[in-house]
Protein backbone atom coordinates (compact mmCIF):
# COMPACT_ATOMS: atom_id res chain seq x y z
CA UNK A 1 0.00 0.00 0.00
CA UNK A 2 2.41 2.33 1.16
CA UNK A 3 4.69 1.03 -2.22
CA UNK A 4 1.46 2.26 -4.46
CA UNK A 5 1.41 5.85 -2.84
CA UNK A 6 4.78 6.51 -3.38
CA UNK A 7 3.99 5.85 -6.82
CA UNK A 8 0.69 7.63 -7.46
CA UNK A 9 2.71 10.81 -5.66
CA UNK A 10 5.80 10.47 -8.22
CA UNK A 11 2.79 10.13 -11.20
CA UNK A 12 1.11 13.42 -9.55
CA UNK A 13 4.37 15.12 -9.51
CA UNK A 14 5.25 14.19 -13.18
CA UNK A 15 1.94 15.45 -14.51
CA UNK A 16 2.76 18.80 -12.87
CA UNK A 17 5.75 19.10 -15.33
CA UNK A 18 4.47 20.31 -18.76
CA UNK A 19 7.48 21.91 -19.29
CA UNK A 20 9.60 18.96 -19.60
CA UNK A 21 6.99 16.02 -20.95
CA UNK A 22 4.39 18.86 -22.67
CA UNK A 23 1.06 18.17 -22.34
CA UNK A 24 -0.72 14.02 -21.91
CA UNK A 25 -2.73 12.96 -25.07
CA UNK A 26 -6.20 12.88 -24.33
CA UNK A 27 -6.05 10.10 -22.82
CA UNK A 28 -3.96 10.83 -20.33
CA UNK A 29 -0.88 8.83 -21.43
CA UNK A 30 2.79 10.16 -20.79
CA UNK A 31 5.66 8.87 -23.31
CA UNK A 32 8.78 6.36 -21.41
CA UNK A 33 11.15 8.99 -22.37
CA UNK A 34 9.18 11.59 -20.43
CA UNK A 35 8.84 9.66 -17.49
CA UNK A 36 12.51 8.34 -17.36
CA UNK A 37 13.78 12.30 -17.71
CA UNK A 38 11.59 13.53 -15.07
CA UNK A 39 12.10 10.60 -12.45
CA UNK A 40 15.70 11.91 -13.01
CA UNK A 41 15.10 15.24 -12.07
CA UNK A 42 12.63 14.58 -9.07
CA UNK A 43 15.76 11.90 -7.67
CA UNK A 44 18.45 14.80 -8.22
CA UNK A 45 16.01 17.40 -6.64
CA UNK A 46 17.15 18.47 -2.92
CA UNK A 47 14.41 17.17 -0.36
CA UNK A 48 12.76 19.53 1.67
CA UNK A 49 13.14 19.45 5.19
CA UNK A 50 10.64 17.60 7.32
CA UNK A 51 8.01 20.36 8.60
CA UNK A 52 7.06 20.41 12.19
CA UNK A 53 4.64 21.37 14.66
CA UNK A 54 4.99 25.17 16.13
CA UNK A 55 7.02 24.90 19.21
CA UNK A 56 5.42 25.61 22.90
CA UNK A 57 6.53 28.11 25.20
CA UNK A 58 7.49 27.34 28.51
CA UNK A 59 8.21 29.64 31.12
CA UNK A 60 9.58 29.06 34.22
CA UNK A 61 12.05 30.26 37.03
CA UNK A 62 15.32 31.94 35.24
CA UNK A 63 14.67 31.05 32.13
CA UNK A 64 12.39 30.71 29.18
CA UNK A 65 12.11 27.22 26.20
CA UNK A 66 10.11 26.23 23.67
CA UNK A 67 9.22 22.45 23.01
CA UNK A 68 6.68 20.18 20.57
CA UNK A 69 3.54 20.32 22.40
CA UNK A 70 2.72 16.47 22.36
CA UNK A 71 6.68 16.14 24.58
CA UNK A 72 5.67 15.07 28.25
CA UNK A 73 6.94 17.55 30.69
CA UNK A 74 8.32 16.15 34.23
CA UNK A 75 7.54 18.13 37.08
CA UNK A 76 8.99 18.14 40.66
CA UNK A 77 10.94 14.80 41.45
CA UNK A 78 13.85 13.84 40.26
CA UNK A 79 12.77 16.61 37.50
CA UNK A 80 15.14 19.26 39.82
CA UNK A 81 17.72 17.37 41.20
CA UNK A 82 21.30 18.23 40.56
CA UNK A 83 21.79 20.72 37.77
CA UNK A 84 18.56 19.59 35.98
CA UNK A 85 15.91 22.45 35.90
CA UNK A 86 13.71 20.89 33.01
CA UNK A 87 12.56 17.64 31.36
CA UNK A 88 10.42 17.20 28.11
CA UNK A 89 10.31 13.89 26.09
CA UNK A 90 8.49 12.22 23.67
CA UNK A 91 9.30 8.73 24.89
CA UNK A 92 7.59 7.34 21.57
CA UNK A 93 9.90 8.34 19.32
CA UNK A 94 12.90 8.65 21.96
CA UNK A 95 13.68 12.65 21.69
CA UNK A 96 14.12 14.92 24.66
CA UNK A 97 14.67 17.81 25.76
CA UNK A 98 16.48 19.38 28.67
CA UNK A 99 17.38 22.35 30.38
CA UNK A 100 20.48 22.31 33.06
CA UNK A 101 21.88 25.41 35.20
CA UNK A 102 25.44 24.81 36.61
CA UNK A 103 27.07 26.80 38.55
CA UNK A 104 30.76 27.95 37.18
CA UNK A 105 32.31 27.38 40.08
CA UNK A 106 30.93 24.05 40.75
CA UNK A 107 31.94 23.12 37.48
CA UNK A 108 35.16 23.74 37.91
CA UNK A 109 35.77 22.50 41.59
CA UNK A 110 33.96 18.95 40.89
CA UNK A 111 35.84 18.57 37.84
CA UNK A 112 38.96 18.44 39.26
CA UNK A 113 40.52 21.32 37.77
CA UNK A 114 39.97 24.27 40.13
CA UNK A 115 42.91 26.05 38.91
CA UNK A 116 40.87 28.83 36.52
CA UNK A 117 38.76 29.71 40.14
CA UNK A 118 42.07 30.65 41.91
CA UNK A 119 43.31 32.61 39.17
CA UNK A 120 40.14 34.57 38.79
CA UNK A 121 40.29 35.22 43.05
CA UNK A 122 37.69 32.24 43.68
CA UNK A 123 35.37 33.99 41.54
CA UNK A 124 34.29 33.04 37.56
CA UNK A 125 33.24 36.31 35.93
CA UNK A 126 33.37 35.39 31.79
CA UNK A 127 32.96 32.49 30.08
CA UNK A 128 36.07 32.38 28.61
CA UNK A 129 38.20 31.81 32.28
CA UNK A 130 36.35 28.30 32.05
CA UNK A 131 38.85 27.33 29.13
CA UNK A 132 38.76 26.67 25.36
CA UNK A 133 35.05 25.52 23.87
CA UNK A 134 35.84 22.01 23.32
CA UNK A 135 37.18 21.65 27.03
CA UNK A 136 34.11 23.57 28.72
CA UNK A 137 31.88 21.25 26.31
CA UNK A 138 33.28 17.99 27.32
CA UNK A 139 33.42 19.45 31.55
CA UNK A 140 29.03 19.91 30.90
CA UNK A 141 28.92 16.93 28.82
CA UNK A 142 31.09 14.34 31.26
CA UNK A 143 28.91 16.21 34.30
CA UNK A 144 25.54 15.35 32.41
CA UNK A 145 26.64 11.51 32.23
CA UNK A 146 27.79 11.37 35.90
CA UNK A 147 31.34 11.41 35.35
CA UNK A 148 32.55 15.08 36.28
CA UNK A 149 35.70 14.21 36.60
CA UNK A 150 36.23 11.73 33.50
CA UNK A 151 37.10 8.68 34.75
CA UNK A 152 35.27 6.24 32.99
CA UNK A 153 37.77 4.49 30.44
CA UNK A 154 34.69 3.71 27.86
CA UNK A 155 32.54 7.88 28.40
CA UNK A 156 28.68 7.48 27.38
CA UNK A 157 28.73 10.62 25.25
CA UNK A 158 31.71 11.51 22.85
CA UNK A 159 31.86 15.07 22.05
CA UNK A 160 31.73 15.90 18.29
CA UNK A 161 32.00 19.34 17.83
CA UNK A 162 31.79 22.94 20.00
CA UNK A 163 32.32 26.49 19.05
CA UNK A 164 32.06 30.00 21.29
CA UNK A 165 29.08 31.70 19.54
CA UNK A 166 30.19 34.60 21.58
CA UNK A 167 31.48 35.81 24.57
CA UNK A 168 28.27 34.31 26.60
CA UNK A 169 27.02 31.91 24.28
CA UNK A 170 28.67 28.35 23.65
CA UNK A 171 26.95 25.46 20.84
CA UNK A 172 28.21 21.78 20.35
CA UNK A 173 27.10 18.58 19.56
CA UNK A 174 27.66 15.15 21.01
CA UNK A 175 26.71 11.41 20.70
CA UNK A 176 25.13 9.45 23.27
CA UNK A 177 25.29 5.41 23.00
CA UNK A 178 23.02 3.14 24.89
CA UNK A 179 21.26 -0.21 25.29
CA UNK A 180 17.64 0.34 24.62
CA UNK A 181 15.07 -2.62 25.36
CA UNK A 182 13.97 -4.57 22.55
CA UNK A 183 11.82 -7.09 24.92
CA UNK A 184 11.69 -7.65 28.31
CA UNK A 185 15.15 -9.75 28.89
CA UNK A 186 16.85 -8.10 26.03
CA UNK A 187 18.55 -4.56 24.37
CA UNK A 188 20.22 -3.76 22.09
CA UNK A 189 22.97 -1.56 21.38
CA UNK A 190 22.14 2.32 19.49
CA UNK A 191 22.70 5.77 19.87
CA UNK A 192 21.41 9.66 19.76
CA UNK A 193 22.44 12.29 18.53
CA UNK A 194 22.58 15.94 20.89
CA UNK A 195 22.58 19.11 19.61
CA UNK A 196 23.38 21.68 22.55
CA UNK A 197 23.42 25.50 23.24
CA UNK A 198 25.07 27.02 26.70
CA UNK A 199 24.33 30.39 27.99
CA UNK A 200 26.77 32.01 30.28
CA UNK A 201 25.25 34.32 32.76
CA UNK A 202 28.03 36.34 34.66
CA UNK A 203 27.75 36.94 38.08
CA UNK A 204 25.15 39.69 39.98
CA UNK A 205 26.94 41.58 42.52
CA UNK A 206 23.92 43.38 43.78
CA UNK A 207 21.56 40.13 44.05
CA UNK A 208 24.86 38.49 45.05
CA UNK A 209 24.61 35.68 42.56
CA UNK A 210 27.94 33.62 41.63
CA UNK A 211 28.24 32.84 37.55
CA UNK A 212 26.39 29.83 35.91
CA UNK A 213 25.40 28.12 32.67
CA UNK A 214 22.26 27.64 31.23
CA UNK A 215 22.03 24.56 29.15
CA UNK A 216 19.62 23.50 26.62
CA UNK A 217 19.86 19.97 25.44
CA UNK A 218 18.14 17.80 22.35
CA UNK A 219 18.63 14.99 21.36
CA UNK A 220 17.04 12.36 18.60
CA UNK A 221 17.72 8.80 17.86
CA UNK A 222 20.28 8.08 15.23
CA UNK A 223 19.33 6.24 12.28
CA UNK A 224 20.47 2.67 11.58
CA UNK A 225 21.21 3.36 8.66
CA UNK A 226 23.48 6.33 9.53
CA UNK A 227 25.13 4.88 12.85
CA UNK A 228 26.19 1.37 13.02
CA UNK A 229 26.63 0.28 16.96
CA UNK A 230 28.29 -2.98 18.64
CA UNK A 231 27.91 -4.27 22.05
CA UNK A 232 31.52 -4.03 23.87
CA UNK A 233 32.69 -7.02 26.13
CA UNK A 234 30.47 -6.78 29.85
CA UNK A 235 31.85 -9.36 32.40
CA UNK A 236 28.75 -8.31 34.11
CA UNK A 237 27.44 -12.35 34.11
CA UNK A 238 25.78 -14.84 36.65
CA UNK A 239 27.84 -13.71 40.07
CA UNK A 240 28.33 -10.47 39.53
CA UNK A 241 27.70 -7.39 41.73
CA UNK A 242 24.03 -5.51 41.79
CA UNK A 243 25.89 -2.86 40.94
CA UNK A 244 27.88 -4.23 38.00
CA UNK A 245 26.96 -1.62 34.84
CA UNK A 246 28.13 -3.12 31.44
CA UNK A 247 30.36 -1.00 29.15
CA UNK A 248 28.49 1.70 26.26
CA UNK A 249 28.62 0.25 23.00
CA UNK A 250 30.96 1.73 20.45
CA UNK A 251 29.18 3.20 17.40
CA UNK A 252 30.96 4.43 14.47
CA UNK A 253 28.73 6.70 11.25
CA UNK A 254 28.59 4.75 7.92
CA UNK A 255 30.59 5.82 5.33
CA UNK A 256 27.64 7.29 3.96
CA UNK A 257 27.49 9.29 7.11
CA UNK A 258 30.81 11.47 7.03
CA UNK A 259 28.74 14.84 7.17
CA UNK A 260 26.59 14.66 10.47
CA UNK A 261 25.66 11.28 12.22
CA UNK A 262 21.45 11.88 12.32
CA UNK A 263 21.39 14.78 10.53
CA UNK A 264 20.92 17.47 12.31
CA UNK A 265 17.53 17.65 13.48
CA UNK A 266 15.77 21.09 12.89
CA UNK A 267 13.64 20.85 15.37
CA UNK A 268 16.32 20.00 17.86
CA UNK A 269 18.02 22.84 16.30
CA UNK A 270 15.10 25.20 17.35
CA UNK A 271 14.46 23.76 20.65
CA UNK A 272 17.98 24.84 21.64
CA UNK A 273 17.87 28.25 19.64
CA UNK A 274 14.95 29.02 21.82
CA UNK A 275 16.47 28.81 25.63
CA UNK A 276 16.24 32.69 26.97
CA UNK A 277 17.54 33.72 29.96
CA UNK A 278 14.88 35.48 32.73
CA UNK A 279 15.30 37.29 35.97
CA UNK A 280 15.97 34.54 38.89
CA UNK A 281 13.18 34.46 41.97
CA UNK A 282 14.64 34.86 45.43
CA UNK A 283 15.01 31.12 45.87
CA UNK A 284 16.48 30.74 43.22
CA UNK A 285 19.03 33.14 44.36
CA UNK A 286 19.55 31.80 46.98
CA UNK A 287 21.07 28.50 45.70
CA UNK A 288 23.23 30.30 44.01
CA UNK A 289 25.14 32.73 46.28
CA UNK A 290 28.17 33.05 46.09
CA UNK A 291 29.47 31.78 49.45
CA UNK A 292 27.19 28.74 48.77
CA UNK A 293 29.77 26.18 47.34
Amino acid sequence: MAKRRQQALLLSSLLSLPSLCGAADSAGVMGRRCVLSAAALACLAPRPALPYSPLASVATDGFEISVPPNFYRAKGGRALVADVAFVAADYVAGRTATVTRTRADRLLIESGDPIALAAGGGEVKQMRELGKPAFLASLLVRRRDGDPRGQNIEPRTRLLAARAVSDTELRFEAQETFFSATSITSAAPSSRYIQARAIFVPPDRKAGTTAYLLTAWASSPCSPEMIRCEPTPCSCGEGAALSCECPAPKCSAQADAAEGLAGRDPEDAAIVDSLRVLPIGFSLQQALRSEAR
